[in-house]
C-alpha cells in the first residue's frame, strides 16, 4: 500500500514537473482548452510558457494580448511567488516586469481594465474561480501609455499595491510624463495610500529645461498638506507660456512654498529668492463664504528696473525706484474686492487703493525728495473714474487731483488742484492754485491731434 501511495505521488509530481517544463506541452494545451473561448471574443495571446521556480513558485514569459488583431497590451515577465493553500490558494506576490499599453487611455478596453483594476469588489474573473484567491503584494515594475492626440506620453516604474488595490507603500517610484512637447522626470522617495482614504508622498519633479520641485504631500479626510520648493534653471525656457519676461523673472530662482486645507479654510505661504526680487506672501481661503485674504511683500533690486518689462520708464525709476512693495487683497469673488499697493523707497512713497471692483481708484502719494528742475518734492491726493478697467483698456476715465504740498525752489505752494479727462478723441487738462506765492489758473485740450492753450497767472 505504501509503496502504491509513493508511485502515485511520484506519477503525480513528475506529470506536474513534465507539464511546467515543456514549452511545447503547455501551448498545445493552451491552444486546445483556452484559445477557443479567445477566439469568440476576437482576442488572442501569444502564450509562451509557465516555468515552475523552486519550491512554491512560477512564471509566466512575456507575452502580448491583442483584439482584431491590433494589439491592446504587452506583458513582461509576470512572476508568481510562494503559492500556498490556506482555505484557498494565497499568492504571496505576483509581481509584472512591465505593462505597455498599445491603445490610447481613451479607449473603452482600456478604461474597462483600469476599473476592473481599482475596483474594490471582486473581479469577474475572479468570481468564476471555484476557490478563494488571495494575493499580498501586487507590484508592477514598469507601466507606459498615451493618450489618442499623443499630447500626454507617461512611463511609470516600480509601483507596488500591499495587502489590497487600495493600499499602497512604495520607495522610489520613477515617473517619466510627457505634455505638449514638455518632459517632467518624478520620483517618489515614497508613497503610501491606505484603504482609510490617507495618502502621503515625498517626490521630486524634474522638467526639462525648467527645474527641479521637491515635495511633501499628505492628504486625508480632514486635512491635507503640502510643503515643497521650486530650484528654477539659469534661463529656463517656458515653451507653454511662450513669454520672455516670466523666464527673466524666474531665472536662477528658488521658491519655498506650503499649504493647507482643513475644514472650510485653505492657507498658504510662499516665498520666492531671485537676483531681481525677494518677496513672500501669505493666502487664507474661506471656502463656504468663497472670502479670500492674500499679502505679499516685495523687494527689488535695482536690476529689477533694467529689465525688458520696466527699462523703458527709466526717467520715473530715477525719481522714484520702490525699495519695497506691499500688496494687499481681499475679495468674495463677486462685488468685494479691496486691493492695496504700498511702495516705498525709504524717503518716498505711493499708495494704491480699490475700496470695490468697480469703485474709483485712489492714489496717495508723499514725494519728499524729487529732482525735477524747480520741483523737488510733492504731496498728493488723487481719484480716477469709474474704475480701474477704464484706465487699462484707456477708454473714457477722468482723475481729479489736489496736492497738500508742493516744493518750488525751497517755497511750499499748497492748495493746488488738477482734473484730467481722456475720451475717445479729447484730452484736456485743467489746473488751479489760489496760493499767495501761486495764484493761476488754466487748461490745455487736445482734440483730433490739435492743442489748445489757455493759462491766467494772478502772482507768482
Amino acid at each position: 500500500m505504501l509503496f502504491l501511495c509513493t508511485l502515485f505521488v511520484a506519477v503525480v509530481t513528475g506529470g506536474l514537473f513534465w507539464v511546467f517544463n515543456s514549452s511545447s506541452l503547455q501551448q498545445r494545451l493552451f491552444h486546445h482548452f483556452v484559445s477557443p473561448a479567445l477566439v469568440q471574443s476576437e482576442i488572442d495571446i501569444s502564450f509562451s510558457q509557465v516555468k515552475y521556480v523552486f519550491p512554491n513558485s512560477f512564471k509566466i514569459d512575456s507575452s502580448a494580448v491583442s483584439f482584431n488583431d491590433t494589439v491592446l497590451f504587452e506583458l513582461g515577465t509576470v512572476y508568481f511567488e510562494e503559492l500556498a493553500w490556506k482555505g484557498g490558494v494565497k499568492i504571496q506576490a505576483i509581481r509584472l516586469e512591465a505593462l505597455n499599453i498599445k491603445r490610447s487611455i481613451e479607449d473603452p478596453w482600456v478604461i474597462s481594465l483600469l476599473d476592473e483594476f481599482t475596483s474594490k469588489e471582486p473581479s469577474q474573473s475572479a468570481k468564476l474561480l471555484p476557490f478563494k484567491l488571495a494575493v499580498d503584494t501586487l507590484e508592477l515594475q514598469s507601466l507606459e501609455f498615451f493618450n489618442a492626440s499623443d499630447t500626454v506620453y507617461c512611463s511609470v516604474n516600480g509601483f507596488a499595491f500591499v495587502s489590497s488595490l487600495q493600499e499602497i507603500r512604495q520607495h522610489n517610484l520613477n515617473i517619466s510624463l510627457q505634455y505638449s512637447g514638455m518632459q517632467f522626470f518624478t520620483e517618489l522617495d515614497s508613497i503610501v495610500l491606505s484603504g482609510g482614504n490617507e495618502f502621503s508622498s515625498s517626490l521630486k519633479i524634474n522638467v526639462a529645461d525648467v527645474g527641479l520641485l521637491s515635495a511633501a504631500l499628505h492628504y486625508s479626510k480632514d486635512s491635507s498638506s503640502v510643503l515643497g520648493e521650486v530650484m528654477f534653471l539659469e534661463e529656463p525656457i517656458l515653451e507653454y507660456f511662450n513669454t520672455d519676461i516670466l523666464e527673466e523673472f524666474l531665472s536662477g530662482g528658488r521658491m519655498m512654498f506650503s499649504g493647507q486645507v482643513k475644514e472650510n479654510m485653505v492657507f498658504g505661504n510662499m516665498s520666492m529668492d531671485q537676483s531681481l526680487f525677494t518677496a513672500h506672501g501669505q493666502l487664507e481661503w474661506n471656502l463656504d463664504s468663497t472670502m479670500v485674504f492674500a499679502r505679499a511683500d516685495a523687494y527689488p533690486s535695482p536690476l529689477l528696473f533694467t529689465t525688458d518689462l520696466l527699462q523703458g520708464y527709466g526717467d520715473i525709476w530715477n525719481q522714484f525706484s520702490p525699495e519695497s512693495l506691499e500688496i494687499q487683497w481681499k475679495s468674495d469673488f463677486k462685488e468685494l474686492m479691496e486691493f492695496d499697493i504700498v511702495l516705498k523707497d525709504g524717503v518716498n512713497s505711493a499708495t494704491l487703493s480699490i475700496p470695490r471692483l468697480n469703485a474709483p481708484v485712489r492714489i496717495d502719494a508723499r514725494l519728499p525728495q524729487l529732482n525735477l528742475g524747480p520741483l523737488t518734492g510733492v504731496e498728493f491726493k488723487s481719484v480716477i473714474y469709474p474704475n480701474l478697467r477704464s484706465i487699462l483698456e484707456s477708454t473714457e476715465f477722468k482723475m481729479n487731483a489736489i496736492s497738500s504740498k508742493l516744493v518750488l525752489n525751497d517755497s511750499i505752494v499748497k492748495g493746488l488742484s488738477l482734473s484730467y479727462v481722456h475720451a475717445e478723441h479729447l484730452d484736456s487738462i485743467w489746473v488751479s492754485c489760489l496760493d499767495d506765492l501761486l495764484d493761476m489758473d488754466g487748461h490745455a485740450t487736445l482734440v483730433n491731434e490739435h492743442l489748445n492753450t489757455t493759462l491766467h497767472v494772478n502772482n507768482v
